[in-house]
């Protein structure tokens, strides 16, 4: 999935760090969320903590 399809499902992070290509977003707060990272503008991995 590229970023635009996540950020269409989730809606706009929370914070995101970009570094040479790749860029690591979050949805949440320290306690819930869910992390997506970006090859380029592929999802190459995600993770999520506390979401029902």
């Amino acid at each position: 999935m590229s970023y635009k399809e996540v950020s269409g499902i989730l809606g706009n992070p929370t914070s995101c760090d970009d570094a040479v290509g790749f860029k690591s977003c979050n949805w949440g707060d320290a306690k819930r969320y869910v992390t997506v990272r970006f090859a380029g503008d592929a999802v190459i991995l995600h993770s999520a903590e506390n979401i029902r």
